[in-house]
């Protein structure tokens, strides 16, 4: 296991929050960044190796997901290619919850320890074989040695049942022996890939890839080699990546003289040359679908090829340093690169926007989730979050290839299970491994509005409440925009997390009896830029004359940030200016309208109106606000 290494991690845009956090604990986003969603790790170890474990469709109703983890066994170590495997490490096995709206931290479920070496990468087999009564699935790890390693892996609940394990406690097992070892004769092993359910192609420091039969091979214990290919490059393949896993003969490999090459498994012995890239390094991924993909390089260029014969790419990211890793969510549609210089970048590669530009102009935005950088002199990692987004390429520096090597994130891995697509997870030489989600429905602080299920807030309502909802479902307002096909009801506080909930002083401290009782409705347009919320106001929220006015700011407030911070860079920002004009006196025990609109945004300005009004349309409050997105470094 890694040796002790206490972090201080600070986190936060405008709210900053720093902690010390040991091995195997972690950090939580939504603590210092109310919209955000995620945890940060501390593995302990410079992470090379990060996946989720796939799941099978039918277990889309169970949030469980978890995340194999896995390097080295420390972050100051360094190790060379082909060196002596004998060396202590684990793979770490990391239980989380894909429910956006659950407060549970993640947990260090199972340890998989070994003296195989150091782990260079390894891939789950893409086919789930998952049952929560015996295994979590099939893992091929390459090591340090150049050996490929096939293990069934158990699922950490059926360890516990055999051997009277707490459910909180950490389960650690030992691997032995592998169910399979995959190797030739001066054959070593740089990168790794899987076809399908079956075919697992490995690439070789002599130019060679070999293409195993794993199905075969597990069932006779014996490795079977489905193709051979000697000659595939004249130079140390680099990186593997299949087109899709539904088409298993294409296969895509890029190797240590910038060469982008395409091989049929139908005529595998014919080489077909893509490009080439001035660089000995470059990443690939396959989009999942068509006969697309997506490659890094180590000028910190992201690319996506249009067709295979005209040879033709457009840039997805840039950033200023080598990709070390890219990868492809085929649910969405969206391209995560990461870097040495501490960014994690997304952009959608299957927008109708993304035409061939022979100047590479970013004509579709891409975002930067975060850049992780070091103080030498606090000893401290900050996550720099709320970054704008990027609409051209940034000048190149070349002295960024001497970055500090501490902040470069090695790996990025998106969830591919149905359920928990949204989940990106990154890591680095820092050991320190980024967990967030960065789905539509984290927060309806977002540029998208998608419909939602609406229900109730309470299973069980009291009389009070049920007598208030009984006269809402009555309002004509409501009807009208139920049956609406422009307006879509959401639920509201839904892009808080439950700590904020606890102390907010709308959702929880004036929500009661003869307050705020029943939750308020919120509708909103499919462009989010109006919105309309109705809400009951009891007669406890007085101040010397009807509703207090300081109240009815706070719902204005609330309603000018719903309609101006999803046209914010990052969808985050906070109130610069606030004018507020009274009318009348808003009367206790009476529903109110309040609406919104977005007027104009101006860079990280966002200008936008409210009113409230009464049931028959008479304005009695107004308010204009000026909202600004914070400056990131």
């Amino acid at each position: 296991m890694p040796s002790e290494n206490c972090v201080n991690i600070t986190t936060g845009i405008t709210n900053f929050k720093t902690e010390a956090v040991k091995n195997f604990n972690s950090v939580d986003l939504s603590q210092s960044i109310t919209n955000k969603r995620g945890h940060v790790l501390n593995t302990g170890g410079s992470v090379w190796a990060l996946e989720f474990v796939p799941k099978k469709a039918c277990l889309d109703h169970d949030h469980t997901q978890y995340l194999a983890v896995g390097g080295y066994n420390s972050v100051t170590e360094h190790h060379t290619f082909a060196e002596s495997p004998h060396c202590r490490n684990a793979i770490q096995i990391w239980q989380c919850t894909s429910d956006t709206n659950a407060s549970l931290k993640p947990q260090l479920d199972m340890c998989i320890l070994h003296d195989f070496g150091v782990v260079v990468d390894f891939k789950w087999c893409p086919s789930s074989v998952y049952d929560e009564a015996d295994k979590l699935g099939i893992m091929t790890v390459l090591f340090g040695d150049g050996q490929v390693r096939v293990f069934v892996v158990p699922h950490p609940n059926l360890v516990r049942k055999q051997n009277n394990i707490p459910l909180e406690e950490t389960v650690y097992i030992l691997a032995k022996s592998p169910r399979l070892l995959l190797k030739l004769p001066r054959a070593y092993n740089m990168c790794i890939a899987w076809g399908g359910y079956d075919r697992l192609a490995c690439g070789t420091k002599l130019g060679g890839i070999i293409v195993w039969d794993i199905l075969k091979s597990l069932k006779s214990q014996v490795p079977i080699v489905s193709v051979n290919i000697c000659n595939a490059s004249l130079l140390a393949i680099k990186c593997l990546a299949w087109i899709s896993l539904l088409n298993r003969d294409i296969l895509i490999s890029s190797d240590s003289d910038g060469n982008i090459n395409l091989h049929d498994m139908n005529d595998p012995f014919i080489v077909s040359k893509i490009f080439r890239v001035r660089c000995t390094y470059i990443c690939i991924a396959g989009t999942g679908h068509g006969s697309r993909f997506c490659f890094g390089d180590t000028d910190g260029i992201s690319r996506i090829n249009l067709t295979f014969q005209h040879k033709k790419s457009v840039t997805l990211t840039a950033h200023n340093c080598l990709i070390w890793s890219i990868a492809t969510s085929p649910f969405h549609g969206i391209a995560a690169t990461a870097a040495s210089d501490g960014t994690l970048m997304v952009k959608p590669y299957s927008s109708e926007k993304i035409k061939f530009n022979p100047k590479h102009k970013l004509n579709v935005l891409e975002y930067t989730l975060y850049k992780l950088i070091f103080d030498n002199d606090t000893q401290t990692f900050r996550y720099v979050d709320g970054l704008l987004p990027k609409t051209k390429l940034p000048e190149q520096l070349y002295h960024n290839i001497l970055t500090d090597p501490i902040v470069s994130i090695h790996k990025v891995a998106w969830n591919n299970n149905n359920n928990a697509s949204g989940w990106v997870a990154s890591g680095g030489k820092a050991g320190l491994c980024r967990l967030e989600f960065t789905g539509s429905q984290m927060s309806s602080h977002s540029g998208v509005i998608k419909k939602v299920k609406i229900t109730e807030e309470h299973a069980v309502l009291s009389i009070e409440e049920q007598e208030i909802k009984n006269q809402e479902e009555q309002l004509a307002i409501v009807k009208e925009l139920r049956s609406s096909e422009v307006w879509h009801e959401a639920i509201p506080y839904s892009y808080m997390t439950p700590s904020a909930i606890r102390h907010s002083l709308t959702a929880t401290t004036l929500r009661g009896t003869h307050k705020i009782l029943r939750r308020p409705l919120k509708f909103l347009k499919d462009n989010p830029s109006e919105c309309i919320v109705i809400v009951y106001l009891g007669d406890h929220l007085c101040g010397n004359n009807g509703i207090h006015n300081g109240l009815l700011a706070t719902l204005l407030d609330e309603q000018l940030a719903y309609v101006s911070l999803p046209n914010l860079p990052n969808f985050t920002g906070f109130t610069a200016n606030l004018d507020i004009n009274y009318f009348e006196t808003v009367g206790p025990n009476q529903w109110i309208v309040i609406r919104g609109i977005l007027d104009k945004v101006e860079g990280r300005k966002a200008f936008a109106n409210a009113w409230i009004e009464n049931l028959e349309g008479v304005r009695m409050t107004e308010a204009r606000s000026l909202y600004i997105s914070p400056k990131t470094q």
